[in-house]
């Protein structure tokens, strides 16, 4: 009769374990290591080589640093600490430095220094943009499938959408000249 109870109680807590969140954390660190060991080269067989030589040991010490360390910030603060980064980017605009902020994106123009930020206001859940005449709204999500622009149009996050949001926008700014 126990035996039967005590199956019975394991089974609820694992049918149930999946309706709770997991608080492991992220492990920013231990995938920021794994994707640039992947893609250290073109030559995936240089890549597994190294992966053997050096890949365990670093794999285990970032693997501790996480859990002990990264992890534990996550889980008490809500972020990873490693979560903010920055990435240069060269297009045929220029070549710009767009680093990930507590509070959205900036991004800089690394010929002129001009700075544009991009900031995500997390109550409203809604974007705007700063630049050096203000702070100006762009829009908020209505739901995981529409956004409201800031001139109150409501846009399908489809390619459709933004086609339609495009032509009223270009129309707009026709009938503005």
């Amino acid at each position: 009769m126990k035996a039967k109870t005590i199956t019975k109680l394991v089974a609820i807590a694992l049918a149930s374990s999946i309706m709770f969140k997991s608080c492991i954390g992220s492990f920013r660190l231990t995938n920021t290591y794994w994707e640039w060991q992947n893609n250290m080269t073109d030559v995936r067989i240089l890549n597994a080589l190294v992966f053997f030589v050096i890949g365990g040991p670093v794999t285990g010490v970032t693997m501790f640093v996480d859990a002990i360390l990264l992890n534990t910030i996550e889980f008490w603060t809500g972020s990873n600490p490693l979560a903010y980064n920055s990435q240069e980017i060269t297009t045929e605009n220029g070549r710009f430095l767009v680093e990930t902020t507590p509070q959205g994106h900036k991004i800089t123009n690394m010929e002129t220094n001009e700075v544009v930020s991009f900031l995500f206001n997390e109550t409203e859940n809604s974007w705007a943009v700063e630049t050096p005449f203000g702070v100006q709204p762009l829009f908020t999500a209505v739901d995981a499938e529409n956004v409201k622009m800031h001139d109150g149009t409501v846009v399908a996050l489809n390619e459709a959408g933004l086609q339609a949001f495009k032509a009223a926008t270009n129309q707009r700014n026709l009938a503005v000249k």
